[in-house]
């Protein structure tokens, strides 16, 4: 909803966010692994998950700032191939559903 706005995700460098629509990136010091995918929500655009990838399991962050910080969602990884398997889907009309 503002287009200044924007989150990426990044390979060895964690999570950034930009404040001028992608002119500047910030790293979230948050987050640091080996791959790092984000999605916002829809409902809440403040709200953004990233699924962390790392030493063969993948963990789920949440941000509710807007990526500028991001507390980590369960104590429990998930054991995979996590190079390629960090698909996430936050639910539309509610952001604390996520698949």
């Amino acid at each position: 909803t503002d287009g200044n706005r924007a989150v990426a995700g990044s390979h060895h460098e964690g999570a950034f966010y930009s404040t001028n629509g992608g002119l500047t990136w910030t790293r979230s010091p948050s987050i640091t692994a080996h791959r790092t995918e984000l999605v916002y929500s829809a409902s809440n655009p403040s709200t953004i998950y990233a699924t962390v990838s790392e030493g063969g399991s993948i963990r789920v962050w949440r941000s509710a700032d807007g990526g500028l910080t991001y507390s980590l969602r369960g104590a429990t990884a998930i054991s995979t191939y996590e190079a390629y398997n960090s698909a996430l889907w936050v639910n539309p009309v509610n952001s604390n559903n996520i698949l």
